[in-house]
């Protein structure tokens, strides 16, 4: 119907157009035939275009494409000529926009395990977080520790706090999903491994338990109620750092040092309630260090072979990126200056809220800028001090660790 009355305007408009003779000096509006006057032939001219729909005949001859937003691309291949950025061969964004048009939306992102577009468009997942199926879930911490445990016999009163303080520290480490690995050193004397690498939680509290102070246990360890304690030369011979790196291996078996895993936080927990002593083996021992027991007042000079085997311990652990917690006794001379002060601590009554940098300023301020955990605190490495007789507070297992495993 619509064409056939686009035809009878047309040819009214052909059979009476060459009746037109007179030359219009006037400007009409809608006078289409320039004829100063509108009339039905103005109308039938203005039809012929007026009753064209391109949105239902595209391919209509009259109806020329338009690059309406300017891309390069007009609206016959563009699948919206209203956006500049939307157009063939755009590069695809995560927005729930086609932008490339080939009819797919976001299909270069993978919205089930994208960091940046988690289950949907912008969703980042935050640090330490991951996107699985769609949701960001927290990356499992992997952390290997270390326990060092002097079973020297000095021991006697505090190992049972020990063992019940190390017990809470693994349920503690497990409740929050780390991915650990676990190992136990015993120094007093030689250095032993009585447990190699493992995540069994369980066996490593059946580990504690059966260590001993009095003497050495068929088939488990041996006796570590000899000197030296030498603290500082079983942290060196657990990284792999000293001289002679013997690491007695009686009662587990295999050869040779500790090894960690690369992706693994390192984590040294050395517990003894001694100073640390000459270094049992005589190449790990540096000039002047000739006597079991350090000096005391603890010497200053850096020259001095106690300060230098203080510092390079401190550069061992700095070097291998890894975290120590000192628990000891601070009242056994010189300990303090070897190891740090637990009251020198800047943190909550339960241990919470550590202060690294208040903490060395403390140390500083009252004459423990030596020690070894002013000098990691210096190098921003995670050191802290406790009291052996702390141990099994409250708040220790949460608390205490919470920097290692957070």
């Amino acid at each position: 119907m619509r064409k056939n009355i686009i035809l009878i305007f047309t040819l009214a408009f052909l059979f009476c157009t060459p009746c037109i003779s007179e030359e219009c000096h006037y400007d009409l509006y809608f006078d289409f035939n320039f004829d100063c006057r509108v009339d039905f032939f103005d109308f039938a001219q203005f039809a012929g275009v007026w009753l064209l729909d391109c949105n239902l005949d595209p391919n209509d001859p009259n109806c020329i494409p338009m690059d309406i937003d300017g891309d390069g691309y007009d609206v016959s291949a563009d699948c919206n000529d209203d956006d500049p950025n939307i157009y063939p061969g755009a590069s695809e964004l995560c927005d729930g926009l086609d932008n490339d048009c080939d009819y797919s939306i976001d299909e270069d992102f993978n919205l089930m395990g994208d960091n940046n577009n988690c289950g949907y468009c912008g969703n980042v997942c935050p640090s330490g977080y991951v996107c699985e199926s769609g949701e960001c879930v927290a990356v499992p911490i992997i952390t290997d520790f270390v326990f060092i445990i002097d079973a020297g016999s000095s021991m006697g009163p505090e190992i049972e706090a020990v063992k019940n303080g190390l017990s809470a520290l693994i349920a503690e480490v497990q409740s929050q999903g780390v991915d650990a690995r676990y190992s136990i050193v015993l120094f007093g004397g030689a250095p032993e491994l009585v447990l190699d690498w493992t995540s069994d939680s369980s066996s490593v509290i059946t580990t504690f338990n059966t260590i001993s102070v009095t003497g050495a246990v068929p088939g488990f360890q041996e006796d570590h109620t000899l000197n030296p304690e030498a603290s500082f030369e079983a942290v060196r011979i657990v990284l792999s750092s000293a001289v002679n790196n013997t690491l007695i291996r009686t009662n587990v078996g295999g050869s040779g040092p500790l090894v960690f895993r690369e992706d693994a936080q390192k984590a040294i927990i050395l517990i003894t309630d001694e100073n640390s002593d000459q270094p049992y083996y005589a190449s790990n021992r540096y000039s002047g260090q000739t006597t079991m027991e350090p000096p005391n007042p603890f010497p200053t000079s850096p020259a001095d072979g106690w300060v230098i085997e203080l510092v390079v311990t401190a550069n061992a652990l700095i070097n291998n990126d890894a975290s120590i917690y000192l628990v000891i006794n601070h009242n056994d001379a010189p300990s303090a200056y070897q190891f740090g002060h637990p009251y020198m601590q800047i943190q909550d009554a339960d241990f919470s809220n550590f202060d690294a940098t208040a903490t060395l300023n403390q140390l500083i301020a009252n004459g423990y800028s030596g020690c070894l955990q002013a000098k990691l605190l210096q190098a921003e490495k995670t050191a802290r001090v406790i009291n052996i007789l702390d141990i099994a507070d409250p708040g220790v297992a949460e608390n205490f660790l919470i920097l290692t495993v957070e």
